[in-house]
C-alpha cells in the first residue's frame, strides 16, 4: 500500500515532466536598447534637443557599431539599465573591450563632432583613472597601467603630427588634476593588504 507522501511524489514528477521548459528570456536587440537610450537622453536633456537627423544618424551608427563588434549580453543590459551619463560610460569601462570603445568614438566623432587631441587625452585619461579608482589590487592596477601605457605610445605618435595642438592652461590643469588623482589611485591599489 502506498502512502499518501508517495502518491504526491508520483503527481509532482508527473506534472513536472508534462510542463514546458520555459523559455529564456530574449536578450535585448541593439536596436531596441539603442533607441531607448537615445529616448533616454533626449527626455533627460531638454535644453539641449538633438536634431531628428542627428538623433537618426547616431542611432543607425550606434545601432551598427553593437550588432558589427558583438556586443555582449551584459553590455547591451548595461547599456538598458544606464539612467545617467556616468552609469552608461561605467557601462563602456566595465563591458566593452578597448577595441570596442576605440570604434564607437571613432564612429560617432563624424556625428557629435571633432574632438581635440587635447579633450581626446583628457577623456581617456579620466577613464584610466576611473578604472585605477576601482582596482582593489595590484593585478588590476598592472593591467589599467598596462593599457594606458600601450595608449600613452599612441597618443605621442598622433601628438607629433599635431603640433598646432598646444593645451592650453585650464587643460593642463585638469590633466594635472587627473594625473595627480590617477597615481593616488595606482598608490593604493598597489599596497600590501
Amino acid at each position: 500500500m502506498r502512502s499518501p507522501n508517495s502518491s504526491l511524489l508520483v503527481v509532482a514528477i508527473i506534472a513536472a515532466c508534462g510542463k514546458k521548459a520555459e523559455e529564456a528570456p530574449r536578450p535585448p536587440s541593439c536596436a531596441d536598447v539603442i533607441e531607448a537610450l537615445l529616448t533616454r537622453l533626449q527626455t533627460s536633456n531638454k535644453d539641449n534637443v538633438m536634431p531628428a537627423e542627428m538623433r537618426s544618424n547616431l542611432k543607425a551608427v550606434l545601432t551598427n557599431r553593437c550588432a558589427e563588434d558583438k556586443w555582449s549580453v551584459e553590455a547591451l543590459a548595461c547599456v538598458q539599465a544606464a539612467a545617467t551619463d556616468q552609469q552608461l560610460k561605467d557601462c563602456g569601462y566595465k563591458h566593452l573591450s578597448q577595441e570596442q570603445s576605440d570604434k564607437l568614438a571613432r564612429a560617432t566623432v563624424s556625428i557629435v563632432g571633432e574632438e581635440t587631441l587635447s579633450q581626446v587625452a583628457i577623456r581617456r585619461m579620466t577613464e584610466f583613472m576611473e578604472q585605477m579608482c576601482a582596482c582593489s589590487d595590484k593585478a588590476c592596477a598592472d593591467r589599467v597601467q598596462e593599457d594606458m601605457t600601450k595608449w600613452s605610445t599612441e597618443m605621442a605618435a598622433k601628438a607629433g603630427d599635431a603640433k598646432d595642438q598646444k593645451a592650453d592652461e585650464v587643460t593642463m590643469k585638469k590633466m594635472t588634476e587627473v594625473g595627480q588623482r590617477y597615481g593616488e589611485c595606482m598608490t593604493k591599489a598597489m599596497a600590501p593588504r
